[in-house]
């Protein structure tokens, strides 16, 4: 038996419209019947959470996908996008930045949005974190 290093597996997305802040979140751990929730976290404990940050024309990017991959749209075919050409059509900057302002107005000191700005990586204490997301962490053991 060992103690797992990370404390909560939590999935979270953010959208952002208008100002508006929605945070949608999933607790993995209740799918494993392999761990069993332990000791609260040490709340000076840093923890890593990654945000999701939604993305745009979603829509628009699957129906390029299937016209590059369709042999029959001789005018599309084989013509595939760029990684650049796909974060300008995708990217959310507007929720990105709301994002890292929400994270820095709120103590965490250490933000790191991606390339694309489609996730930011944000490490905090714990007590932050329980504080954000109005939860309590445990520290969970493997069985």
């Amino acid at each position: 038996m060992f103690q797992v290093s990370f404390l909560v597996i939590l999935l979270t997305f953010v959208s952002c419209n208008a100002g508006s802040f929605k945070l949608i979140e999933k607790s993995l751990i209740s799918a494993r019947d392999d761990f069993l929730q332990s000791d609260r976290a040490d709340i000076n404990t840093e923890h890593e959470v990654v945000f999701a940050i939604e993305q745009n024309n979603l829509d628009k990017l699957e129906s390029l996908f299937y016209e590059v991959s369709d042999p029959t749209k001789k005018d599309r075919y084989g013509k595939f996008l760029t990684r650049e050409e796909v974060k300008d059509l995708t990217a959310n900057p507007v929720s990105t930045d709301f994002v890292v302002q929400f994270l820095m107005d709120n103590d965490v000191k250490k933000i790191k949005p991606s390339v694309y700005g489609e996730y930011i990586k944000a490490t905090a204490p714990i007590a932050v974190w329980e504080k954000l997301f109005a939860t309590t962490f445990f520290t969970f053991n493997h069985v």
